[in-house]
Formats: structure tokens, C-alpha cells, sequence
């Protein structure tokens, strides 16, 4: 006889599968309607460089909005964006360092700026000065305040630090 809870039901594994199924359904339905939200601990490829970060992100965005096949996607416009994005960051002198050796501030940016390669009207950040000093933090304030000036972006930051540091810099 099988053990309890393996091969024999599967009732919790349909429930689970079904929540999932919900979530990812929620997922794309944000995404299409111009949601996109970075996680409260980075979740940048650490064996990639910020560009690469960056472009992935870049070139699956382009690749879901298309209806291109892949080969036919404009790498070279990923580029240009890539390029834009980590400006637009301050990471320029990091583009070709591993994210496994950002600090915690250019670890956010870069997350930030792979949430901003997916063109999204509202950008969700999730803690974003969680594990910072004082002046990361400020320096981020400052960098989200910039962001949104630019790019008449929605940024809903959870976060209260962050808010008022974003308040006294106004």
C-alpha cells in the first residue's frame, strides 16, 4: 500500500495545482495590463552580468508583445533598451559585472530596472530598501524620484522607510 498522502489521493494536489493555475492566470492578466513587481529579496541571475539581466528581461518582453518568432525578435533594439535601462539606473559601471557581486542597493537597481524592461504603466516594489544603510537608501529615494519624473511611471513602493525618505527629498 502506498503511503499516506502519495499515489493514491489527490485531493490537496488539486487544490494546489488549482490555486497555482489562479495565480498564474493572475500573472498574465497583470503583466497585459501593465503590472510588473519586483520581490522583496532580489531575484536577479547571479551567474549573469547586469546587461544580460537586463536583456533577458528585455528580450521577453519584446518576444510576449510580438507575435514574432524568436529569431525574427529586434536584438538590436534590445540592445538600445538594455543600454537605456542601466542608465536610467546608475549601473552603467556595472554592466559588465556578475549580480552575484552587487552590492544590496545595485542588487535593487537592477531588479528595478529588469521590472522596467517589461514597459509596465505600474511598477510594484516589494521592500525596497530592506537591507540597506541609510545612505542607500536616500541614494534610492533619489534614484525612484528620478524614475518617475522620466518615465511618468506608476511606482507603488511597500515600504514605509522609503516613503518618507521619498517625502523629505521632494
Amino acid at each position: 500500500a502506498a503511503a499516506p498522502g502519495f499515489g493514491t489521493s489527490t485531493a490537496p494536489w488539486a487544490e494546489v495545482r488549482e490555486f497555482y493555475a489562479a495565480w498564474e492566470t493572475f500573472a498574465e492578466v497583470a503583466a497585459r495590463a501593465g503590472v510588473a513587481r519586483t520581490f522583496r529579496s532580489p531575484r536577479n541571475f547571479p551567474a549573469m552580468t547586469v546587461f544580460e539581466n537586463i536583456l533577458v528581461t528585455v528580450e521577453q518582453a519584446v518576444y510576449r508583445k510580438s507575435s514574432a518568432w524568436w529569431p525574427h525578435v529586434n536584438k538590436a533594439g534590445c540592445i538600445e533598451r538594455t543600454e537605456e535601462l542601466i542608465r536610467s539606473v546608475g549601473l552603467i559601471d556595472q554592466s559588465f559585472s556578475f549580480a552575484s557581486g552587487l552590492t544590496r542597493y545595485e542588487q535593487r537597481c537592477l531588479e528595478i530596472a529588469r521590472g522596467l524592461a517589461m514597459d509596465p504603466r505600474i511598477l510594484l516594489v516589494d521592500e525596497p530598501a530592506d537591507g540597506m544603510n541609510t545612505q542607500q537608501q536616500h541614494a534610492l529615494a533619489l534614484r525612484a524620484i528620478v524614475l518617475i519624473q522620466q518615465t511618468h511611471l506608476g511606482l507603488w513602493f511597500h515600504s514605509l522607510g522609503l516613503h518618507r525618505r521619498i517625502r523629505m527629498a521632494c
